[in-house]
C-alpha cells in the first residue's frame, strides 16, 4: 500500500496500491480491506465530513474524481484536459476547509528575483 490516510472520523483508512492503479479502504471496525476505486489514481484526500474520497484520474481523461466511502462509481468533479499541471512532477491535489479541489497549476510564466543584501 502506498500513501494511506486516515479519515477525518477516524473510522476508515484510504491507501492505493504500489503501481497506483487500485484505490483501498480499510474499515477499522471490520478489520477489511476493500477496493473502492480500480483505475489509476493519485493524491486520494478524504472531505472533511469523512463521506467522500477526492483523487486524481491523470493518464487518461484527466480529472478530479469523487467517490463514496462505501463505494459506487465515481463523480467528476473537475475536469482537467486543458489544465496544465505543474512543476517536475505536475500532480498535486487538496481540499480547501469547503472540499473545493486545490491543485497546482502552470500558467506558462517564470520568475527570477535577484535580492541585493544589505551589509550590518
Amino acid at each position: 500500500m502506498f500513501s494511506p490516510h486516515w479519515s477525518p472520523d477516524g473510522q476508515f483508512i484510504i491507501a492505493a496500491s504500489l503501481e497506483i492503479s487500485k484505490l483501498y479502504l480499510l474499515d477499522i471496525k471490520t478489520q477489511s480491506w476493500s477496493t473502492n476505486y480500480n483505475d489509476t489514481c493519485a493524491y486520494a484526500t478524504w472531505s472533511s465530513d469523512s463521506r467522500f474520497i477526492y483523487f486524481l484520474r491523470f493518464l487518461s481523461n484527466p480529472a478530479v474524481l469523487r467517490i463514496s466511502a462505501r463505494g459506487g462509481n465515481p463523480v467528476v468533479v473537475a475536469d482537467l484536459k486543458d489544465f496544465h499541471l505543474a512543476g517536475i512532477f505536475g500532480l498535486w491535489l487538496g481540499l480547501d476547509p469547503t472540499d473545493a479541489p486545490l491543485l497546482l497549476r502552470d500558467v506558462g510564466t517564470q520568475h527570477i528575483y535577484a535580492l541585493t543584501l544589505e551589509q550590518k
